[in-house]
């Protein structure tokens, strides 16, 4: 691999929320607690939904670039 195709990766990998852990459990948690509430967490869900859509993105992009290079 190409000190390029590893840059784009890299620039992948940091713009994707769902892969850090600690954000992606802090979303969950949030939801799990407003439900525990009583409260239906719309646009928690939503954005949720938003960050795993952006993370389905970002890994075909990834396996694209890794497919070329």
């Amino acid at each position: 691999m190409n000190k390029t195709l590893k840059k784009k990766l890299d620039k992948l990998s940091e713009r994707d929320l769902f892969m850090n852990e600690d954000v992606r459990l802090t979303y969950i948690e949030n939801v799990v607690n407003k439900l525990k509430r009583g409260i239906f967490p719309t646009s928690n869900l939503n954005r949720l939904k938003t960050i795993i859509n952006r993370h389905n993105r970002i890994k075909e992009m990834k396996k694209d670039l890794k497919n070329r290079g």
